[in-house]
């Protein structure tokens, strides 16, 4: 793809050509050719504009300032003739000046210019840092979350610090959807720990290669934001006066509104409420109450916008691109066959497609990337395995770890009183 631009920059008109992309080298830095055009008084302050105009592909002027360009022209093209500009020598100059962020240099056309002066346009190739792949996955970022001022957070009669329940839901929230592998996560906590580095980079004693590590900023399609509503801890006594015991139940409470915002249009692409009085009895009951939110919220949103999606079938095995702490082995899910897309009559717009319950899954296996399960098919379900038909999993059915109740305890209590009154002859 090729793509001209024009634009004045003081005075001097450009032509920029992006017109070739060579491969990624050297670890994470790519090399991009530039055909540039540039105007100047002479032929050297042409070419040094256009390989200034070129470098600020890289991080606009950062890079000149830290180039000083038009000294090494100055310096180097003294006692040279003008075949210099065009030799093989002063391109290899000139990379080894920039420390290799300008790999190749070549004079292509050179002239006196119709409006004065003289116009140049060079080949540049220069390098550029080179984006991982997760940068093209669907963009979101984690805002801090919200609590009302009026509301005191009490769990297990203590009032707890606001600002540590915040961050460890934000930082929870981060590790779900990073884990996710289906989102690039961009940080919103520690902007000033990063601005500090780059002008380490900037004005710092390092190689200017590093200079291409600046300048790649990527905005954010989604963001999440958050109220929480209500935090705290109930404890409920029930005494047994026959066993002279008294036993103590704690629910945690907690309330937290989200949604999913689109960055561009401001639209709400999705919105829940998280509801919560599950019992705790760990001694840091918000950092539990907290973890158990996060993880459910994150699960929420990633199969709303991602549900659980068959790869592959493999006998009675389902093959599931979604692993890591999103699933355990065990939890149970239905499973559904894709059918046809529907569309609202009204708007036009894609209600979904139609989904007819064909089995549940039970996971047997879970790694980092992929999870495994078994397939078990409702006798009237109509479902051909060596079709190409897609399957997703909802509704997912938790398997609990086994706790006693006090009804239980009661039980094992009387149980125990009984074996301890028999006599063994």
């Amino acid at each position: 793809m090729i793509r001209l631009l024009f634009f004045k920059r003081l005075g001097i008109l450009f032509l920029i050509t992006l017109s070739t992309f060579i491969p990624t080298v050297h670890g994470q830095t790519k090399f991009i050719t530039l055909s540039v055009s540039a105007l100047g008084e002479t032929e050297q302050i042409a070419i040094n504009n256009a390989l200034i105009e070129a470098l600020s592909q890289i991080n606009g002027a950062v890079v000149e300032g830290n180039m000083s360009l038009e000294t090494f022209s100055q310096s180097r093209t003294q006692g040279e003739d003008q075949d210099y500009y065009y030799s093989k020598k002063f391109s290899q100059d000139l990379s080894k000046h920039t420390e290799g962020i300008i790999d190749s240099y070549q004079i292509t056309n050179s002239g006196p210019s119709d409006i004065g002066g003289w116009e140049i346009e060079v080949s540049v190739t220069i390098a550029k840092y080179a984006l991982s792949p997760q940068t093209k996955r669907k963009r979101i970022a984690v805002m801090p979350f919200r609590i009302t001022d009026t509301r005191e957070l009490i769990v297990q009669n203590k009032q707890v610090d606001k600002r540590r329940v915040l961050g460890l839901l934000n930082q929870s929230l981060v590790t779900q959807l990073t884990q996710s592998r289906k989102f690039f996560v961009a940080d919103r906590d520690f902007v000033e720990e990063i601005y500090s580095e780059r002008d380490f980079i900037q004005y710092g004693d390092v190689p200017l290669s590093e200079l291409s590590k600046l300048g790649n900023d990527l905005g954010v399609d989604l963001i999440l934001v958050g109220v929480i509503e209500d935090f705290n801890t109930k404890s409920t006594k029930k005494n047994f006066p026959s066993l002279n015991k008294t036993f103590v139940s704690t629910n945690g409470i907690v309330e937290i509104s989200y949604r999913v915002i689109d960055v561009a249009t401001r639209q709400i692409k999705y919105s829940n409420l998280y509801l919560s009085d599950s019992g705790t009895t760990n001694r840091n009951a918000d950092t539990q109450m907290i973890l158990d939110a996060s993880s459910k919220i994150g699960e929420d949103i990633l199969f709303a916008i991602y549900p659980l999606r068959v790869e592959k079938i493999l006998d009675n095995t389902l093959y599931i691109g979604q692993g890591g702490n999103q699933l355990n082995v065990g939890d149970e899910y239905q499973v559904f066959k894709l059918g046809e897309q529907l569309k609202d009559t009204y708007t036009g717009e894609s209600l979904g497609q139609i989904e007819e319950l064909i089995g549940t899954a039970k996971i047997i296996n879970v790694t980092s990337k992929m999870s495994s399960a078994t397939l078990q098919i409702l006798d009237d379900a109509s479902f051909d395995k060596d079709s190409n038909v897609v399957l997703i999993l909802r509704n997912k059915q938790k398997t609990e770890s086994d706790k006693i109740s006090v009804s239980d305890k009661i039980k094992k209590k009387k149980q125990e009183n009984d074996n301890e009154t028999k006599v063994i002859w």
